[in-house]
């Protein structure tokens, strides 16, 4: 099961282990919330027509896994579970 980062005009954009976030205060006291860094993610893509249309939320699972194609450095193609 992978975790959902984000919609692409053509896709969906998943990692293999929840992103962790924290709020930081930058100069000026202006606050944002970052994500903090984790070994091992990898990151898989898989198309579909209207992502956003899905509804998924930061962090929610999403039903596919890795295939054993690589894309590029750590984003893989996905496979529906």
């Amino acid at each position: 099961m992978m975790y959902f980062v984000k919609n692409t005009e053509r896709g969906i954009v998943v990692v293999n282990e929840k992103l962790t976030t924290k709020e930081v205060t930058f100069k000026n006291g202006i606050k944002r919330t970052v994500s903090t860094q984790a070994s091992d993610l990898k990151f898989g893509f898989f198309a579909v027509e209207n992502p956003s249309e899905l509804g998924y939320e930061k962090g929610e699972k999403v039903p596919v896994v890795l295939s054993e194609s690589c894309i590029d450095g750590n984003l893989y193609w996905c496979n529906p579970e």
